[in-house]
């Protein structure tokens, strides 16, 4: 009877191992001078975390997942919205470690990562919506066990031992947590194990190493975790490195308040049959529900959505990585037809920089000429349209691409403190020295 309890606590236990329930994680790409502001759009759908690979360099990754069409649904959520090199990755088996649970957490509540970092090494467990929060990892069981009662001295009354394969671990660390002092404290528990923060290095078997410093081109990273081979690389366009970059963090944009470009916004989308509110120039849910539609559906913008990828932007050019700015650069060049001032590009770069830190409303004579070139463009761009159906669809895209940046830049510049009237000159501004040199002949 023992011999046949034995026997088949050991089937159950390969059993376990055998079907062990795979996991999938979703790599958004390679981002330099990253942190999790910037993924702010995206933190909803999965847990964001990353591995430092260079100076200043993360490799960043959203969720853990055991559904893999899941998985694969969110990779393609995310090239929508502009993360285009997102893919699945599929977590490898790794070695069986001891550590210590301190909590289960919902992925939308607050987390006290520096009071939790008190006790040690800080590690999730991430699948779906829920975060196990653990502490280790210890040499074995018994270590584990000897700790425990500190770790629940510190409040942590329900902290129990358990064992779990370190590969299903996700360190935490200041990219995580926002927190650039160190989380964990100088002197640790000694019984702990010293940990990689490095969800691609975790075992250190054969494993495929980036080089420092390098920001990965569009599916050049490695697609492995230990070098086990996951989904393969896409095949579609490499692009420069730079644009591998993240947009900059959107502004919340200001409901509140009436604004003339949210009132163009809203009349194009109500033209178009997306928008079924009333033309106030409030931009509310409704107006933005109509523009997510029109984004992800519009003929005209999915045309262009599709150019995007390849678009040579600069590596520190931010702002024209939002979704809407970069969309407005493809129509832009393509409306330019070949005929792109590049002197003026040229310097309209090296000032765009400078326009978004701006620290000063415009001078009454920028301000004028802004406008001027505003009033100019739109006149023009309406007669242009008018002469054929192919134009008229540029135009389309382009008003809506256009309008959406526009109330964009406004919310960034009165996120630096300007007034309504200052930020919506300083977004014209932004706009002429985005699009200006592409669109020159249209003024005349």
């Amino acid at each position: 009877m023992t011999r046949f309890l034995t026997l088949c606590l050991l089937c159950c236990g390969l059993f376990t191992v055998l079907t062990a329930q795979a996991q999938y994680t979703v790599e958004v790409g390679a981002f330099q001078d990253a942190d999790q502001g910037d993924f702010a759009e995206i933190k909803p759908l999965g847990f964001v975390y990353g591995s430092k690979i260079g100076d200043n360099v993360h490799q960043v990754y959203l969720g853990t997942f055991e559904d893999l069409n899941k998985a694969e649904t969110l990779s393609m959520q995310l090239r929508a919205r502009g993360f285009r090199n997102a893919r699945v990755l599929q977590r490898p088996p790794g070695r069986s470690v001891a550590v210590i649970q301190m909590a289960t957490k919902l992925l939308s509540s607050p987390i006290d990562w520096v009071d939790m970092g008190k006790v040690g090494n800080i590690f999730v467990e991430n699948v779906d919506d829920k975060l196990k929060v653990m502490t280790g990892a210890y040499a074995d069981v018994a270590a584990a066990q000897a700790a425990l009662p500190s770790v629940r001295s510190m409040g942590y009354k329900d902290a129990f031992v358990k064992t779990i394969d370190f590969n299903r671990l996700i360190p935490i660390g200041a990219f995580e947590t926002g927190v650039k002092e160190p989380l964990i404290p100088i002197q640790l528990n000694p019984q702990q194990q010293p940990v990689n923060n490095n969800p691609a290095t975790y075992d250190n078997t054969g494993v495929q190493q980036p080089q420092a410093g390098v920001v990965y081109p569009g599916n050049s990273a490695p697609n492995t975790y230990n070098g086990v081979p996951t989904t393969p690389p896409s095949t579609g366009n490499v692009v420069a490195p730079g644009t591998t970059l993240p947009a900059a963090n959107l502004p919340n944009i200001r409901g509140r308040f009436k604004r003339e470009s949210a009132t163009r916004l809203q009349t194009v989308l109500k033209e178009k049959g997306f928008y079924t509110g009333q033309v106030d120039g409030y931009y509310g849910g409704g107006t933005q529900a109509a523009y997510d539609q029109a984004f992800a559906g519009q003929h005209d913008l999915k045309k262009y959505r599709a150019l995007v990828p390849l678009l040579e932007v600069p590596a520190g050019d931010a702002v024209m990585r939002w979704p809407s700015s970069s969309v407005l650069l493809a129509v832009s060049k393509d409306m330019a037809g070949g005929l792109t001032d590049n002197q003026l590009a040229a310097q309209s770069y090296a000032a765009r920089q400078q326009l978004y830190s701006a620290r000063q409303p415009l001078s009454a004579s920028a301000t004028a000429r802004a406008n001027s070139w505003s009033e100019t463009l739109w006149a023009n761009l309406g007669n242009w349209a008018a002469e054929d159906p192919v134009h008229a669809h540029m135009h389309s895209a382009f008003r809506l691409a256009y309008y959406q940046t526009q109330v964009l830049l406004e919310d960034h510049y009165m996120d630096k403190g300007f007034n309504a009237d200052a930020a919506k000159d300083l977004a014209l501004a932004t706009l002429q020295n985005m699009v200006g040199a592409d669109l020159e002949r249209f003024l005349y």
